[in-house]
């Protein structure tokens, strides 16, 4: 029988599935023990353009590294809530990723915002695409020095033939692409035409242009 002290969950890929094991105990959902300290690994289908996304929580500090996929969205989500539940007076957020899929990363950015208890998000090297939507409402927002952030445009795959797929389409990405001029506009000191400018360019920002634009508050 499994000590309830352990805290580490190791992570066994074989072929194209993932296991996910406490001592010798498999778990299906990883992310959601109840004890203070713990390890968890979120392990996607090793298909072709797969990323891993790795999760270590200790006591109030999530530190997430890998691509914004639904999986890996859950399992922050699960460690979010895990932590509101055991009375901690605000959360660490810390991130590391260059992005990924935008419908699920929004969800977090809502709850974030949304959050009686303070999320406050690091950027641990660098955040890109979707993971800057994240990192900029945090309720304390700070960086690594050496860190760095790019934002650029909404990216859709689409291999339409018929006229009212691609107005569709069109419709679709303008009304992404609206949500996502907001978020950066709300949430920094970014002007519309200066942001229009970076969203058209793959510009990586160091730390002190992120917080001369207000897309951080404090540089570690």
């Amino acid at each position: 029988m499994l000590s309830l002290l352990s805290i580490l969950f190791l992570s066994i890929t074989q072929g194209n599935y993932c296991y996910n094991f406490i001592g010798r105990r498999a778990i299906i959902v990883a992310g959601l023990s109840s004890h203070p300290i713990y390890k968890s690994i979120i392990c996607n289908s090793l298909q072709e353009g797969d990323n891993n996304a790795m999760i270590y929580t200790i006591k109030n500090n999530i530190y997430f590294s890998g691509s914004l996929t639904d999986e890996s969205i859950f399992a922050i989500t699960s460690n979010l809530i895990n932590i509101q539940n055991n009375d901690n007076t605000e959360i660490n957020l810390h991130i590391k990723s260059q992005g990924g899929s935008l419908l699920p990363s929004l969800g977090l950015v809502d709850m974030i915002r949304t959050s009686d208890i303070p999320i406050n998000t690091y950027i641990d090297g660098y955040a890109a695409s979707a993971a800057t939507l994240i990192s900029i409402v945090g309720a304390n927002r700070l960086m690594n020095k050496h860190g760095v952030m790019l934002i650029h445009q909404l990216k859709m795959g689409a291999d339409y033939s018929k006229y009212n797929e691609i107005k569709d389409y069109a419709d679709n990405a303008d009304t992404l692409m609206n949500i996502i001029k907001d978020l950066y506009l709300e949430y920094s000191k970014l002007d519309e035409k200066k942001l229009d400018y970076l969203l058209d360019h793959d510009l990586w920002l160091n730390s002190t242009s992120c917080k001369e634009y207000g897309l951080i508050d404090i540089i570690i």
